[in-house]
């Protein structure tokens, strides 16, 4: 049944379901659903990091949501979002 979750969230915020949703928009829905099933952050690619924190890796998001992740990159600097680039050992 959460596999059913993840697919359904998928197809919601990605192209594959008529028209794709605004990336902030795809975004929250994403957070409030790894909030809820932290297991699958992993395939969603976002997750918080506290209440007003998140970690987002842009390659496994834009892999799961059927955006470039320069697009999204470029999408938050547009939004006045803080960045810092991380590695996988931070």
């Amino acid at each position: 049944e959460q596999c059913k979750a993840l697919q359904d969230l998928q197809y919601m915020i990605s192209s594959k379901g008529g028209s794709k949703m605004k990336m902030l928009s795809s975004i929250v829905l994403c957070l409030n659903y790894t909030q809820a099933h932290p297991e699958d952050a992993s395939c969603v690619g976002v997750l918080w990091l506290s209440n007003d924190v998140f970690i987002i890796n842009t390659r496994i998001f834009g892999s799961f949501s059927g955006r470039k992740p320069n697009s999204i990159n470029r999408n938050f600097r547009e939004h006045c979002f803080h960045q810092k680039k991380t590695t996988y050992a931070e």
